[in-house]
């Protein structure tokens, strides 16, 4: 059903748009043929015609000077001017403030008294009015009747009448030798005429009658009236296109059909300069009429559609039937009057001017509902309005007051061209109608250039036809076989013609390389507006690979990258993607894109792009690329990649776009893109290199916070125990472990001291440890037992430590008053145990697993106290397994065996807890002869004294 109405529509509207532009050029080439096309005159408004000059006479006695006012079509208004006298040709139109149309009206009121009496006649000459005093019998000597007349008011310079002698200001007495009654009579017999042959006019100027032949042109058009019909072809054109593309919008059509028949009306106005009786000439004004007013009504009916439904006019029923039916009855009241021309133009313009004040109230307070999106897409063709509007007025009021005849057509047509241009600028700009208008940047410059370059060439062959009739002011010279001469006696023709010609031809070369110069500016204004500007690539890809030189960042490299290559090669869209380890990296800016949508798109196909260059020389067409691919890209309006290499490694890819100018590419293009590319790929991998040394440094930033941390978290000073000689160390290595020790202090005769290591490396297990560290002195506090120590501790850290970290650690609580040892171990290393009497070392491992790991009641479970009574004399080792897993140049790690022999070794003969502490790590630098430890190496003595 929809397609069937479309179809049904377009036949409709195509039929109307052909019979309209038939008939427009019916109806211009008839009007073009009429032997009066090129000139315009009114009815003589008075018949009374001054035969012989008439001088002024003295005023009367207290009589005012005289003065009189006149408003007549063709004449315009003013007032008339004082005179000497009145001179043959002029017309008399009022004798003593009497109207007069005849000589029979003048005898008339010149009867009635014998005083001069004032007296006011028309000028055509020069389309005014003069005023004075007569005297009775010398202007009724004056003064005879010539009958009915036209007065030529206007006239085409160079036009056939032109050419035939016709002047402005000549009185047209007879056409053919016949008489006519009136304007009609005129124009029947100019059109009675046979084709090809001369009408005879015959005319009085300035009181002398004169026989004159105008031979009509084959077709004869003036420059204003050719401009009128090319606006209202324009807009016809305009209507017909919007009403076929979307006939089942109603914006389209209403909008498309307002346009057309306004646009008839615009090409046939000034068709008719004469009105004819006959019944086709009364169905063309019939025509005109409808589709004048029809039009606007029909313009008033597409508001309600245009650029949105508009709901408030609508809901007033009584708008539309009222805007129509005014339309109609608008149109018929002029048709009244077709056989005066002047009336027939008056009323036109009053129902014009009736009608178009009915449009404003009715679209006024509807247009406040406008939103503001609306008001902007409306705003140009408000203004257009508005100014088109205040030009037309001040037009009418003008040729009212000053001018002659009707508003010219050239006048109408400046006023009314822009208007189908903005229509088509507010449709395309704002995408209405749902169409799609946006003309292609590549077939805009050719036009552009094509219409510069032809006015360029019209302008020169104008200047050179104005040098030909150009008179040369040359000097008499005269050439001898000795001498050149300037005479005051004219040369000979022929060398004054050769002379001439010589001069227009050096004249022409000037001409020629000044306008070339011209147009080569107004090109290169038009290359820089459409994105055409010549640029040596070579200095741009100079300077721009010293830019990049500069650039360490990814981001900052990515971004002068795009820059750089917009500068020479405008896109509408460009931007790259790095890769390492042919990973893609993506720079967050892109030209074109947001950064969201650059971002979505590249994470896509980041990947595949990188493949797609991987074994290509150059470009990479996204037409033949892989489906996955090819479709994120056509819709992203990329059209290209590239690759970057470096060492004949991909080191990114760029994104190439369409270009600005919306040209294809050239090989001149992707040499520019290679020589930048080859310029990115260096600075890409130097970028990447930055990266690493950064990565490295924050790296050794972050391992010496970590140390930091961890040193300042160790005890820094040894308690005071009477019965206890304490000593520690921490041996850190470059990497940071998680190694812990710390003393437990309370009662004066109690120590405990808790050693132990978080799992992992680096900062992490450093913050792990301060924490472990802080939980553990909290519980102290509450003086709990060695095992309820732990597996409060356990509960603590269970809940906030990553499942993959976990803590072990080895507490010692030691009772200088029993000399006793209780021994509590979470997944740690033993504890050493020197026996002083034995000499003898053993380890003390009870059982225990780490913590973090479990539950309350699977710690606690495993959890088991270990008492020891020690002596005097007695030592012990807690450590970490950095000492036992100490290594060497041979791969052999120090082990338990020699921890506990060098332990042994460095307990005899009494020695003091820091020299247990200073031998042991002694034992442990030989062991592994100089090799950096890889993990820290702590170390708690305790000598029982």
């Amino acid at each position: 059903m929809t397609g069937r109405m479309r179809r049904r529509l377009r036949v409709l509207i195509g039929g109307l748009a052909v019979l309209f532009l038939v008939l427009s050029v019916v109806v211009v080439v008839r009007f073009g043929r009429q032997a009066a096309s090129d000139h315009d005159f009114v009815p003589a408004f008075s018949t009374a015609h001054v035969g012989k000059r008439v001088p002024a006479a003295p005023a009367p006695p207290d009589a005012p000077p005289p003065s009189g006012s006149y408003l007549y079509t063709g004449f315009g208004a003013g007032r008339a001017q004082p005179a000497p006298s009145l001179e043959p040709g002029d017309l008399v139109v009022t004798v003593a403030e009497a109207e007069v149309h005849s000589e029979e009206d003048v005898v008339g009121v010149l009867a009635k008294g014998t005083t001069p009496v004032s007296v006011m006649a028309l000028r055509p000459r020069t389309r005014g009015a003069v005023v004075l005093y007569a005297t009775r019998p010398a202007l009724s000597e004056a003064v005879d009747d010539i009958g009915p007349a036209l007065i030529v008011t206007t006239l085409a310079a160079g036009g056939t009448s032109d050419r035939a002698g016709v002047r402005v200001g000549d009185v047209i007495t007879r056409i053919n030798g016949q008489p006519f009654p009136n304007r009609v009579g005129a124009d029947s017999l100019i059109r009675s005429a046979e084709p090809g042959h001369a009408i005879e006019y015959a005319i009085l100027r300035a009181g002398t009658a004169q026989t004159l032949h105008v031979k009509p042109a084959s077709l004869q058009f003036t420059f204003g009236f050719l401009a009128i019909v090319v606006t209202g072809i324009l807009w016809m054109l305009l209507g017909t296109f919007l009403a076929l593309a979307r006939p089942l919008i109603p914006a389209a059509r209403y909008r498309g059909l307002a346009f057309l028949l306004i646009g008839y009306a615009l090409t046939v106005a000034w068709t008719r300069p004469y009105i004819s009786s006959s019944a086709f000439h009364f169905g063309l004004d019939l025509l005109f009429q409808i589709a004048l007013f029809v039009g606007i009504a029909v313009w008033v009916h597409s508001v309600q559609y245009f650029p949105r439904e508009r709901p408030l006019l609508r809901a007033r029923r009584w708008a539309l039937p009222v805007v129509y039916g005014t339309a109609l009855l608008a149109g018929a009241l002029p048709l009244a009057s077709r056989g005066d021309l002047v009336d027939f133009m008056a009323r036109t313009f009053m129902a014009l001017a009736f009608m178009l004040l009915l449009v404003c109230l009715v679209t006024w307070r509807t247009n406040r509902d406008r939103s503001a999106k609306e008001a902007e897409v409306m705003r140009p063709l408000v203004r257009l309005r508005n100014v088109t509007l205040i030009g037309i007025a001040f037009g009418v009021l003008w040729v009212a007051f000053f001018g002659q005849g009707r508003p010219g057509p050239g006048f109408l047509a400046a006023c009314l061209v822009a208007v189908p241009f903005v229509n088509l600028y507010v449709i395309a700009r704002y995408r209405l109608l749902d169409l799609n208008l946006q003309v292609r940047r590549n077939v805009a410059y050719v036009a552009a250039s094509t219409a510069w370059t032809l006015t360029v060439v019209a302008v020169g062959v104008w200047a050179v036809w104005q040098l030909a009739q150009m008179a040369v002011p040359i000097p008499n010279i005269r050439f001898s076989a000795q001498s050149v001469q300037v005479v005051d006696d004219p040369d000979q023709a022929e060398e004054r013609a050769v002379l001439e010609r010589v001069l227009l031809m050096v004249a022409a070369v000037g001409l020629t390389f000044g306008l070339r110069g011209v147009r080569r500016r107004g090109q290169r204004m038009i290359d820089a507006r459409f994105y055409r500007k010549d640029v040596d690539y070579r200095v741009v890809v100079r300077g721009l690979g010293r830019v990049l030189a500069t650039r360490v960042s990814r981001d900052e490299l990515a971004t002068e990258l795009v820059a750089g290559i917009d500068r020479l090669l405008p896109l509408k869209r460009s931007g790259v993607i790095l890769a390492r380890d042919a990973q893609p990296v993506i720079p967050r800016e892109a030209r074109g894109f947001s950064a969201e949508e650059w971002q979505t798109l590249a994470t896509h196909v980041g990947a595949d792009a990188l493949q797609a260059v991987q074994k290509a020389e150059r470009e990479v067409n996204a037409e033949y690329a892989i489906p996955r691919l090819r479709r994120p890209l056509e819709a992203a309006r990329i059209q290209s990649l590239y690759p970057i290499r470096h060492d004949d490694a991909v080191v990114g890819v760029l994104f190439l776009g369409e270009k600005q100018a919306e040209s294809a590419f050239t090989s001149d293009d992707f040499e520019f893109i290679d020589a930048v590319a080859a310029q990115a790929g260096v600075a890409i991998e130097n970028a990447f290199l930055y990266d690493q040394v950064a990565q490295q440094e924050r790296l050794k930033l972050e391992l010496e916070l970590a140390r930091r941390i961890q040193m300042a978290s160790l005890p820094q000073a040894t308690p005071r125990v009477d019965g206890l000689d304490v000593a520690a160390r921490s041996v850190p290595a470059l990497e940071v472990g998680g190694d812990f020790f710390d003393y437990l202090t309370g009662a004066p005769d109690r120590l405990g001291i808790v050693i132990g290591d978080v799992s992992g490396k680096g900062t992490s297990a450093a913050f792990y440890m301060s924490k472990v560290q802080g939980i553990l002195r909290s519980l102290n506090s509450f003086d709990l037992a060695p095992s309820e120590l732990f597996v409060r501790a356990n509960d603590l850290l269970l809940s906030d430590l990553e499942k993959r970290w976990f803590v072990t650690a080895l507490g010692a609580f030691f009772d200088t008053t029993t000399r006793r040892l209780v021994l509590t171990r979470a997944g740690h290393l033993p504890l050493y145990y020197f026996e002083r009497t034995t000499g003898n070392v053993r380890s003390v491992l009870p059982p225990g697993i780490g913590l973090g790991l479990s539950s309350r009641s699977v710690f606690a479970a495993e959890l088991v106290e270990a008492e020891l009574q020690y002596s005097a004399g007695d030592a012990f080792l807690l450590i970490t397994d950095g000492v036992t897993d100490c290594g060497n140049s041979h791969d052999t790690e120090f082990g338990e065996e020699r921890v506990m022999d060098a332990f042994r070794t460095a307990s005899r003969n009494g020695a003091t807890a820091t020299d247990i502490v200073e031998r042991l790590l002694v034992e442990l630098d030989t062991f592994s002869h100089g090799c950096t430890p890889f993990d820290d190496q702590t170390l708690v003595v305790v000598r029982a004294s």
